[in-house]
């Protein structure tokens, strides 16, 4: 990875991060919604009905926010670039489009199956 790869990837990142850590501050608690919609029962209900839906997304927002930070730390060291399983050299097409990703394709698709 070159170093003008490795600026752009910690750039996408840190654009990422910023992009969650919005969400997380304009997400109110499901009592403050439902508070603030207390004369409209529908969407009172329709709170009601996607707060477990919501909690889950929030929930997979913390894990990737969490495994972005962790990212810093590996595109400073020296094994950025490079397949935590194999050792070969993944495209940076692929880390920009999976920003968490540590293995080559080949080794996650293998993982997966």
């Amino acid at each position: 990875m070159t170093l003008t790869e490795r600026k752009r990837l910690t750039e996408h990142v840190s654009d990422r991060i910023t992009e969650l850590e919005k969400v997380f501050a304009n997400d109110d608690p499901l009592a403050v919604k439902k508070q603030r919609q207390s004369d409209d029962a529908a969407a009172d209900m329709d709170l009601t009905i996607h707060a477990p839906i919501n909690d889950k997304i929030m929930q997979n927002h913390q894990q990737e926010l969490a495994l972005l930070k962790q990212s810093f730390t590996w595109l400073n060291s020296d094994h950025a670039g490079y397949c935590d399983q194999c050792g070969s050299e993944i495209p940076v097409a692929r880390l920009m489009a999976a920003l968490g990703s540590r293995l080559c394709l080949s080794c996650a698709e293998t993982k997966n199956s």
